[in-house]
């Protein structure tokens, strides 16, 4: 008989015919998980910024969809879905884009494409006149 067969392996190891063979593999995008703990190939301990740790401690990127914007660049990321810029007409709030909102006062509203913030008009009523803010201000009389 020969005096290297294995019942079983330690951890990090599984059992191959009547040999122990320790996981391998490296870790895309984080660090390696050590050996000992290892229950299977390519497994991670951490995670590079912008990644994280799914059940099969595999590193894996936060989703990046964005409305009304673009993505904040991968190695950003904390959290699924966060923009880094917003198209015209929406505003970063934390890592969401929201649009400028409210009514025009004495007016109609500008068209979400071309609002800077809250309350925009883009056309006044009779009797009013459009400011540089682009709020509608009645004539002094």
């Amino acid at each position: 008989t020969d005096h290297h067969q294995c019942g079983r392996c330690d951890h990090g190891y599984y059992l191959d015919d009547t040999k122990c063979l320790g996981y391998v593999g490296r870790c895309e995008h984080g660090q390696d998980l050590e050996q000992g703990q290892r229950t299977d190939h390519h497994q991670c301990g951490h995670c590079d910024h912008g990644y994280y740790l799914d059940g099969d401690k595999r590193c894996l990127g936060y989703a990046g969809n964005c409305e009304h914007g673009e993505p904040l660049e991968q190695e950003q990321r904390t959290d699924h879905h966060q923009c880094g810029r917003c198209d015209h007409g929406y505003y970063l709030d934390d890592t969401k884009c929201l649009g400028y909102v409210g009514r025009c006062e004495h007016g109609q509203d500008l068209e979400q494409g071309q609002r800077t913030d809250h309350h925009q008009c883009g056309h006044c009523d009779h009797g009013y006149y459009l400011d540089g803010d682009k709020r509608c201000l009645g004539y002094a009389g």
